[in-house]
């Protein structure tokens, strides 16, 4: 039992403290789960997402598990900005399945199963939702409802289109709120589409503070078949429970949606 303990910190703790040593700056911060032989290895400065040693973190750790704990986690990680994150996919999965925050750059797995909390774990480039500053490609000033304003965003018009949102909270609301990407041909047909809470639930509008910068990146993939010709990219804020829209003021509305581009696709 004794070997098959140290076989598997080896293959997981200690594979993951050299790749880093050997693969990041020496300057990079790494948000961890296990810190041990991990930050004793990378000679990195860390945070300990389990909090022994960052007690930044014990806001998440007294959060339900699940969802909850990784929206006070992102949000947390968000203000001291890790470059990256070494973590057990089961323990932070709604941050690590999320592409817009976490990018997989390295694997380690072990074959058995006896101290280790799980037999896999991943190195992640990680981006973090909450900014302090934004500098949209596109600056645009709407305001949806009472709390909620655009900023700005970026467009890349490729397949998928990603729309890059850049949100600024104004005031404190109650509800987290679905934000919805279309693209419309011109008879008004929803050619694709995008619905769900910012940063798939990461960041949803009921824990935003007053004064939040929030980026959420929203891919739309393309049809196969999408015909050739002009189409428009709207954008606009409701609730699921309800699909009652929030108002839109300080822009063009059209049925409460910010038209934010008129696109050809060839």
């Amino acid at each position: 039992m004794l070997g098959t303990n140290i076989k598997e910190i080896q293959e997981i703790d200690i594979a993951l403290g050299r790749w880093i040593a050997e693969n990041t700056p020496q300057e990079a911060l790494i948000a961890v789960d296990d810190i041990g032989a991990i930050s004793y290895i990378s000679e990195r400065q860390i945070v300990d997402m389990n909090g022994l040693v960052s007690p930044e973190v014990w806001p998440a750790l007294q959060a339900d598990e699940g969802l909850p704990r990784d929206q006070v986690l992102t949000r947390i990680l968000s203000e001291v900005d890790p470059d990256f994150m070494a973590a057990f996919p089961l323990w932070r999965w709604n941050i690590a399945s999320n592409p817009a925050v976490a990018q997989p750059v390295h694997h380690v797995q072990t074959g058995s199963h006896t101290i280790i909390f799980q037999q896999d774990a991943y190195v992640y480039e990680t981006t973090w939702p909450y900014l302090n500053t934004a500098d949209p490609q596109t600056s645009q000033t709407a305001h949806f409802g009472d709390g909620l304003k655009l900023a700005g965003y970026d467009l890349h018009v490729e397949d998928p289109l990603e729309t890059v949102l850049y949100w600024q909270s104004a005031a404190l609301v109650d509800e987290d709120y679905d934000v919805f990407v279309h693209l419309r041909d011109k008879a008004g047909n929803i050619a694709a589409q995008s619905d769900r809470q910012p940063l798939a639930g990461l960041a949803p509008t009921s824990l935003w503070q007053k004064g939040d910068i929030i980026r959420d990146p929203i891919l739309l993939p393309l049809p196969a078949d999408l015909a050739a010709g002009e189409y428009d990219l709207l954008l606009g804020v409701y609730l699921r429970e309800t699909g009652e829209r929030l108002s839109l003021s300080g822009a063009p509305a059209l049925d409460n949606a910010l038209l934010l581009e008129s696109l050809t696709i060839p």
